[in-house]
């Protein structure tokens, strides 16, 4: 990965505290994991959501009168690309911004440096971010998802960009095709080795078959 800044943040869910600490085994991690760090087991991380939960919901049915409702995102996932050099405390000023800027609580922090791919050559192609949890509900009991203006995004994107000391990717415009997630990413460049392999694989028998029949049409002559 590149060392463009970015965060992307979606609707979370409970099995992601397992995924972060590994405490629950992925096929994502393929390198060595010594070097993953995470601030929280996925149980501390549990009980601190349920209790922010129960704090915050109550907040929203004395503002509305009404229960939260069951669609309600109440828990999210922000990833973010970090650089090889990143620190747990470069994360945690960004953990506090996020939580300043949105009115949330980070209930846990993960840094991923098991993840990745091997290139055609090989060579491990380390996928660098982190993963911070936290709660959707903000300290006035509303959806923090319905802060997601495009405005508020770029915000993001800056804050990200300052605190992690990184360059700020390109400003995408209104409508223009958003950059690929971690995930997606890593997935797209498997897909493009394995096409390379197969590529190289089909030149190699050609050029060969080629060759072959060259020497068979002059031996002839």
């Amino acid at each position: 990965m590149n060392n463009l800044a970015s965060i992307h943040i979606e609707k979370g869910h409970i099995g992601e505290f397992f995924h972060n600490t590994r405490e629950k085994t992925t096929v994502n991690s393929i390198f060595d994991t010594s070097k993953n760090i995470t601030t929280t087991t996925a149980k501390e991380a549990i009980e601190l959501y349920k209790k922010e939960l129960e704090i915050r919901s109550k907040k929203y049915t004395k503002r509305t009168g009404q229960k939260l409702q069951k669609n309600t995102a109440t828990l999210l996932s922000a990833i973010v690309n970090i650089k090889e050099n990143t620190t747990l405390e470069n994360l945690q000023k960004l953990a506090k911004k996020l939580e300043e800027k949105l009115g949330t609580k980070v209930l846990q922090i993960s840094i991923h440096r098991d993840e990745g791919y091997i290139d055609r050559n090989d060579n491990q192609i380390i996928n660098h971010h982190a993963h911070l949890m936290m709660i959707g509900i903000d300290d006035e009991g509303k959806s923090i998802r319905r802060k997601f203006t495009f405005k508020m995004l770029r915000e993001l994107q800056d804050i990200t960009a300052e605190t992690l000391q990184m360059e700020r990717g390109k400003k995408r415009k209104i409508g223009e095709r958003k950059r690929l997630g971690t995930y997606e990413y890593k997935k797209a460049m498997q897909i493009h080795n394995l096409l390379n392999k197969d590529l190289e694989k089909d030149l190699k028998e050609n050029l060969k078959k080629d060759i072959a029949d060259f020497a068979k049409q002059n031996l002839n002559m």
